[in-house]
């Protein structure tokens, strides 16, 4: 989020004294430190006003800045003090979620008067916060409408961004949400301009990225794209060794493909065929091997 903030920056350095009044205005307010706690339903910023007392009074809105009429934040009275930071908090409007979830940038924007001021905002969920999408008894994953996918482990402090999510126009969602041991795998299928789907799993401990790999590609949306038609990402499953396997399909010649990824990031094609049970995909108990049918009969492929 640290480009909305340095272009704020520029932009502001860029008008001087002497600059027109508009733009002077349209960068008043210094807006900084915006953050989003949905838990408590509120916005919480830092403004600068650079202007006089009297134009440092009145009445403050908060709204994201391509959408300045539908307010994120209810509007508040303030008089704040010419040339000095100070903190001010916003009540959570009803839509403030569904807003945020439709932009990518979710840079925002305070309104006083003629005077503005924009910045990106950084949301600080808790452990408490969003739906749970997965749990295996200790670990939480959960979404939070407006900001992305996130995970929680016992101990392990503020929640785990694992990814930013957004329903716009290149929409951004994580499915397959798995959670074993230490980590958290998921599937996330770009939608423009091709539907590429990209598996990933993230140790929760060292909080990092371990593994990302292709889970194939979808049908391309528009034929004007150069995507090559292939298959979604049907099921898969995780291991607390960070290991994964799934099943994608149907192919264009209608086969489904059963493929796994052990802890070093070795990548096995294990079954190929059109009479594979695309939903069928399980792991041992106990785990060290992952099963899926084939023309009704079991089939078994090493898992560690």
């Amino acid at each position: 989020m640290w480009l909305p903030a340095l272009l704020t920056l520029l932009l502001t350095a860029a008008a001087p004294a002497s600059a027109p009044a508009s733009l002077r205005e349209r960068y008043a307010l210094k807006l900084t430190d915006v953050t989003w706690h949905p838990d408590q339903r509120e916005f919480r910023m830092t403004i600068r006003c650079d202007g006089t007392a009297r134009q440092c009074s009145g009445r403050l809105s908060f709204a994201l800045d391509v959408a300045p009429d539908d307010p994120l934040g209810v509007a508040r009275s303030v008089r704040l003090r010419p040339r000095a930071a100070q903190r001010v908090t916003f009540r959570q409007t009803a839509r403030a979620p569904r807003l945020l979830a439709h932009e990518e940038e979710r840079l925002v924007e305070v309104s006083l008067g003629r005077l503005h001021g924009e910045n990106g905002v950084t949301p600080q969920p808790s452990c408490a916060s969003g739906t749970t999408v997965a749990t295996d008894g200790l670990a939480r994953a959960f979404r939070l409408v407006g900001s992305g996918l996130y995970a929680c482990t016992p101990g392990g402090g503020r929640p785990l961004l694992l990814l930013e999510e957004n329903d716009g126009l290149d929409a951004t969602t994580a499915s397959a949400v798995h959670l074993a041991g230490s980590y958290a795998s998921f599937a996330l299928t770009a939608s423009f301009p091709c539907g590429q789907v990209v598996l990933f799993i993230d140790n929760l401990t060292t909080r990092r990225e371990v593994r990302r790999v292709s889970g194939d590609a979808l049908d391309p949306v528009h034929p004007d794209y150069p995507c090559d038609p292939s298959a979604d990402v049907e099921r898969s499953v995780l291991t607390p060794a960070g290991s994964l396997a799934w099943i994608s399909g149907p192919h264009a010649d209608g086969t489904h493909t059963v493929r796994t990824v052990d802890p070093l990031g070795t990548i096995a094609t294990v079954d190929d065929s059109s009479s594979i049970a695309s939903s069928s995909l399980a792991l041992t108990v106990p785990a060290g091997s992952v099963t899926w049918l084939r023309d009704g009969a079991l089939q078994t492929a090493p898992l560690p």
